[in-house]
Formats: C-alpha cells, structure tokens, sequence
C-alpha cells in the first residue's frame, strides 16, 4: 500500500468514526424529543395539571405542550 493509499484509508476511517459519533448524537436527540413527546401527553390525557406545569415538570417550553395538546385535539 502505498502513502496515498494509506492516507485515504486513514481519512475514510476518520470521517467513518465522525460519522457514527454524530449518528449517535442525532439519534440520542431523536429519542429525546420523542419521549418528551410521549411524557407530555400522559400528561395532558390523564392529569388535570395546567400547561405551564406540565412545562416546568418536563423542562419544555410551553409552546411544545400547547403543540402536543393541539396534536390530540386533531386525532380525536
């Protein structure tokens, strides 16, 4: 193997490791979002708890509840 051969390799090796770290990163946010998602609304279909404290027990604006709940207002 010759030296641009071998630089190559490296650099493919190294943009393959990059790769896999951001994938990873992405999918840890992707996975994120969708529990918070998934937890805010639990909350609104079975507690009486008002909007700013599903927000404050979440740790998510309160336009991200408000856009759950219009979400559940559209599937009924």
């Amino acid at each position: 193997m010759g030296i641009i051969e071998a630089i190559k390799l490296i650099t493919f090796q190294e943009a393959f490791e990059k790769g896999v770290i951001i994938g990873t990163k992405i999918g840890i946010e992707m996975g994120s979002q969708c529990k918070t998602y998934e937890v805010t609304k639990n909350l609104l279909l079975h507690t009486d708890l008002r909007i700013s404290k599903i927000a404050t027990l979440i740790n998510c604006p309160e336009s991200f509840v408000k856009k759950v709940q219009n979400d559940l207002e559209n599937n009924e």
